[in-house]
């Protein structure tokens, strides 16, 4: 695929990736059934506020207010592989994103409508701290591993979303 120029702004600092990796522990929970920004004291939530606020300003959409985080880490083993897959489609999406907290040799491969079929999908550098914030509905997958590869994914949810959940 097409490596993704650099930019500050996508790439938290790797001594904060170094840390989560120290203070996680882990278990086998799926998932679905825990948020790892409730769950641990060291986040990285003020800088993806701002790469959020940042992927709006560049599609020049203004940013709804009282958004909300759900995230987890995803470990791939050796000979391990993520499908294609999606974080959502229905009226409730909003963003996801991903961090990969260590170097790797494998990247995401993230297809993008209109421009994968001839240009290749967009795979960002494989750095520790290096963040990606996509909507929802983006298909996306991380091809198998000859090395544990350690990412922390999130999905990021409007108000809207949130109240619907709540009466649904």
């Amino acid at each position: 695929g097409s490596e993704m120029c650099i930019r500050d702004s996508d790439r938290v600092d790797e001594s904060k990736c170094k840390k989560i990796l120290e203070e996680w522990y882990e278990d086998r929970r799926p998932w679905t059934t825990y948020n790892f920004f409730k769950e641990t004291k060291n986040t990285v939530l003020d800088e993806i506020r701002l790469m959020t606020g940042a992927f709006c300003d560049i599609l020049e959409i203004e940013q709804p207010p009282n958004l909300w985080i759900r995230g987890w880490i995803n470990k791939l083993d050796v000979g391990m592989n993520l499908p294609t897959h999606h974080h959502s489609i229905h009226e409730n999406t909003y963003l996801s994103g991903n961090m990969l907290l260590q170097h790797h040799e494998i990247g995401t491969d993230y297809y993008i409508p209109g421009y994968s079929l001839y240009g290749g999908n967009l795979t960002p550098a494989p750095l520790p701290g290096m963040t990606t914030i996509f909507p929802s509905w983006v298909e996306h997958r991380v091809l198998e591993v000859k090395e544990r590869r350690v990412a922390l994914a999130w999905d990021i949810y409007t108000q809207e979303s949130i109240d619907y959940c709540k009466i649904n």
